[in-house]
C-alpha cells in the first residue's frame, strides 16, 4: 500500500512542479498583468469593480470611488434647498473621454456653468458628471437605484446606447450584462466555490488555460449584445418608473457618432435611437428627447472639430451639445420647473 502511495505521489508531483514553475515564470514575465485578477476588466477603471463578485451584494465602488465619485469633485448627498440638481449619466462620452484630466471640458460641466450664470435664476444649479467610462444603460440604472437616488436629483440625463450594443468580450463573456450580473450574484452566495474560483483567479496558469478556452469559444458561440433593445427599452422604463417614485424627469440624450444619417432614418434604423425615441413620444410630460443627430449633422464636413474620434466629443462639440441642453431646458422650463 505504502508502495502504491508512494508511486501515486510521484506521478503527481512531477506535473505538479512544472505548474508551479509555470506559474512562477509566467507571474515575472510581462504577460502577468493581462492574466492577473482583473484581466477582464477591459481597460476600464470601474469594469473590474462592478463585475467583481466580492463586491456584488453592495454597490460596486470601493472607497476610491466614493471619495472621488463624480467627475469635478465631491458632492454632498445632502441637497441644500435653493439648489436645482442634475444628475447626468453615460458612459465615456458622458465622462468626458478623453480629456481625464480636464473635467471642465465636458458637457455636464458646461451646462453647470451656463446655467448658473443666466440672469434671473432663483436657484442655484449643480449639475454631477456621473458618466463612467464602459457602462451600460443596465450599470447606470443599477447605479442608481444603489446610491444615486440618494442625491435626490430634479433632472436625470440618460445617455446611453453604444456599449448597451456591444458585447462582453472585455470581460470575458458571451451573455449581457444582466445575465453576467446574476451569475456572479449566484456564485458569491455558495461561499465553498466562491472560495475556489478566488484561487483559480489569482493563477496565472489558469487565466492562461481561460483565455485559450475563450478564444476556441468565439468560433462557435455567437455572443448577446451587453443589453438588447428589449432590455435596453425596460431599462429606461424603469429610470421613468423612479422618476414618478423620486419626483425627477428625464432628458434622453441621443448618444451620437459620426457619418450618421438624417434623424428619422437614424431612429428607424437603430433600435437604440428608437427606443429613446418612441419613449419620449409616449410619456412627454416626464421625458425630453436631445436630439443629437440633427445638431451635428449641421457640422457636415467639419467632424473632426466636433469628434475627437468615432463618437467622442472635442471640447468644441461638448461645448454645443451644452448648448443645446440649455436651449432645449429654456424653450420647455414648464417641463423642468423652472
Amino acid at each position: 500500500m505504502r508502495t502504491l502511495l508512494k508511486r501515486v505521489f510521484l506521478i503527481l508531483l512531477f506535473p505538479l512542479i512544472l505548474l508551479s514553475l509555470a506559474e512562477f515564470f509566467l507571474r515575472i514575465s510581462p504577460w502577468n498583468n493581462i492574466l492577473g485578477p482583473q484581466r477582464f476588466s477591459g481597460g476600464l477603471e470601474d469594469h473590474s469593480l462592478f463585475w467583481n463578485p466580492k463586491n456584488i451584494i453592495k454597490i460596486p465602488i470601493d472607497k476610491y470611488r466614493f471619495e472621488n465619485e463624480f467627475r469635478g469633485g465631491k458632492v454632498k448627498v445632502e441637497k441644500p434647498n435653493n439648489v436645482y440638481r442634475i444628475i447626468c449619466l453615460g458612459g465615456s462620452f458622458t465622462y468626458g473621454w478623453p480629456y481625464n484630466r480636464n473635467p471642465q471640458i465636458a458637457y455636464p460641466a458646461i451646462l453647470e456653468k451656463i446655467l448658473n450664470s443666466s440672469a434671473g435664476r432663483k436657484n442655484r444649479f449643480e449639475v454631477i458628471n456621473a458618466g463612467i467610462g464602459g457602462y451600460t444603460s443596465y450599470q447606470g440604472l443599477f447605479y442608481f437605484k444603489n446610491r444615486l437616488y440618494k442625491f435626490k436629483p430634479n433632472l436625470v440625463t440618460v445617455c446611453f446606447g453604444a456599449n448597451d450594443g456591444n458585447i462582453n468580450y472585455e470581460i470575458g463573456v458571451f451573455c449581457s450584462d444582466k445575465e453576467y450580473y446574476e451569475r456572479l450574484l449566484n456564485l458569491s452566495k455558495k461561499k465553498a466555490l466562491f472560495k475556489v474560483k478566488s484561487f483559480l483567479d489569482n493563477l496565472r496558469i489558469y487565466a492562461l488555460a481561460e483565455k485559450i478556452v475563450f478564444n476556441i469559444k468565439k468560433i462557435f458561440i455567437k455572443p448577446k449584445r451587453r443589453a438588447s433593445p428589449e432590455e435596453f427599452e425596460d431599462n429606461l422604463k424603469e429610470f421613468i418608473r423612479l422618476g414618478d417614485m423620486y419626483n425627477f424627469r428625464l432628458l434622453f440624450i441621443l448618444e451620437p457618432h459620426r457619418g450618421l444619417e438624417k434623424f428619422a432614418e437614424e431612429v428607424k434604423s437603430n433600435p437604440y435611437y428608437n427606443v429613446m425615441y418612441r419613449l419620449s413620444r409616449k410619456y412627454p410630460e416626464e421625458v425630453m428627447l436631445i436630439d443629437t443627430i440633427s445638431l451635428f449633422n449641421k457640422y457636415a464636413g467639419r467632424e473632426d472639430k466636433i469628434f475627437y474620434d468615432e463618437m467622442h466629443l472635442t471640447p468644441l462639440g461638448h461645448k454645443i451639445l451644452a448648448g443645446e441642453i440649455y436651449n432645449a431646458l429654456n424653450k420647455n422650463k414648464a417641463f423642468w420647473g423652472a
